[in-house]
């Protein structure tokens, strides 16, 4: 028995216990409160090569109107597992995802991001250790800067925010390979696979089932200690059940730079080809040109920092609902100031088809936050603040001009079970 248990007795194991909630007031073509929260259980177990991170995201509960008689609940849930091996300079990491529940695109608009269970802990280095369950993005664009802690990046809500409920369901499986080729260069590898839509005996046209594959390599070489190059290529496809599908293939190059110990930046431009198809029988192909550029500066404080940064990209996503192709410009700004316990932020983002805008994917869609934090003890903070958000599709008003003021208590722990 004792020779069984000794490897797992061996492992650092870490556990990460979140919660988000918060109580929105909502403006926009008419007026109601609701309430959410979003509860989140992780454990990370640490091996000399191995990573692995399980989560677990008991149901988000979201009750709405609460001045109704009957308020809607909607409640769903996920679960996450990420495995990171390393071996000389080879890592190689494997995740899958899933959520399945009751969902409404208008109201998860205005709900903001729930807390992030893995920061810090995930495998590959980063806070997000599964692909994104949208199947958005393009796999080769350069990344967006990163806003102060106690800030999230705003990211324009691309799904098609209908204001009704959906059962919805999404999976997600990638596989990563990095290679450390010399201490300058380095190759990394991965290919992503993502279902995603409405199911159920009352599955909603407006949200068909949508599987795709995406896979991108890039390379990455270090010029000198504040300069460094990457090239990549990537391609993504998807295929809808109404018969619709849509593909792109993009390469670009990028380049960034270290201006000093407080400001880095990249830019990077690049073309791509793509292929949509829809269910009449319509073809079409197009080339588009690709860019993307970030920019990021912290300005240290006594007992703080100032930090501010914008991301902008103009490249074609593939649109989760429809799997069609549609060239977006998408920005971002940011900027935030901490001092001790306190923390003040505003963010913007917004996601702009550059396509007619009849056409069968075009989507815009702006977000905007303002919000405050304080810290009341390690685990436990206060936050307030207004969200908005404004949603077209295809030319016509998805959503109106909506914004929400929040209050919400979020609590996180990371707490190590043994060493």
């Amino acid at each position: 028995m004792s020779g069984l248990f000794g490897p797992i007795l061996l492992q650092v194991v870490s556990l990460g216990v979140t919660d988000r909630t918060e109580v929105r007031v909502v403006h926009g073509q008419t007026q109601y409160s609701e309430a959410a929260t979003y509860p989140y259980l992780g454990l990370n177990f640490r091996w000399k090569h191995t990573t692995l991170i399980v989560t677990y995201g008991p149901p988000s509960l979201t009750l709405s109107p609460l001045d109704a008689k009957k308020p809607t609940l909607l409640a769903s849930q996920s679960a996450a597992i990420a495995a990171s091996y390393r071996w000389q300079r080879t890592t190689l990491t494997v995740s899958q995802s899933g959520s399945y529940g009751d969902v409404n695109f208008q109201t998860q608009a205005l709900a903001g991001a729930p807390p992030d269970l893995n920061a810090g802990a995930s495998p590959n280095g980063t806070s997000n250790p599964t692909p994104s369950a949208s199947g958005t993005g393009t796999p080769s664009s350069p990344q967006p800067a990163q806003p102060p802690p106690g800030t999230t990046l705003p990211v324009a809500n691309q799904y098609l925010a209908r204001g009704e409920v959906v059962r919805y369901a999404t999976l997600a499986s990638s596989v990563r390979v990095t290679q450390l080729i010399s201490p300058v260069l380095s190759v990394s590898s991965v290919v992503g696979y993502v279902a995603s839509g409405s199911v159920g005996s009352n599955a909603a046209n407006d949200y068909p089932v949508v599987k795709g594959m995406s896979a991108d390599v890039s390379a990455r070489y270090q010029l000198n200690h504040a300069d460094n190059v990457t090239s990549s290529l990537g391609t993504q496809f998807a295929h809808a059940s109404t018969g619709d599908n849509g593909w792109f293939l993009a390469a670009t190059e990028s380049f960034g730079h270290l201006f000093d110990a407080r400001t880095t930046g990249r830019v990077g431009g690049g073309v791509s080809l793509s292929r949509n198809s829809r269910s009449d029988g319509l073809v079409s192909y197009s080339i588009y040109p690709d860019f993307a550029a970030f920019i990021s500066h912290t300005t240290p404080q006594k007992d703080g920092a100032f930090t501010y940064g914008a991301a902008v990209t103009a490249a074609p996503v593939l649109d989760p609902v429809r799997a069609t192709v549609d060239p977006r410009l998408s920005s971002s700004l940011f900027a935030g100031w901490g001092y001790g316990r306190f923390t003040t932020s505003v963010a913007g983002g917004s996601a702009i088809s550059l396509a007619s805008r009849d056409d069968q994917g075009a989507l815009n869609s702006l977000f905007v936050t303002l919000g405050a934090n304080v810290r009341l003890v390690d685990a436990v903070s206060l936050n307030t603040g207004v969200r908005a958000f404004w949603q077209s599709f295809q030319g016509k008003t998805s959503v109106p001009a909506t914004y929400a003021g929040f209050l919400g208590l979020t609590f996180g722990a990371f707490v190590p079970l043994n060493h």
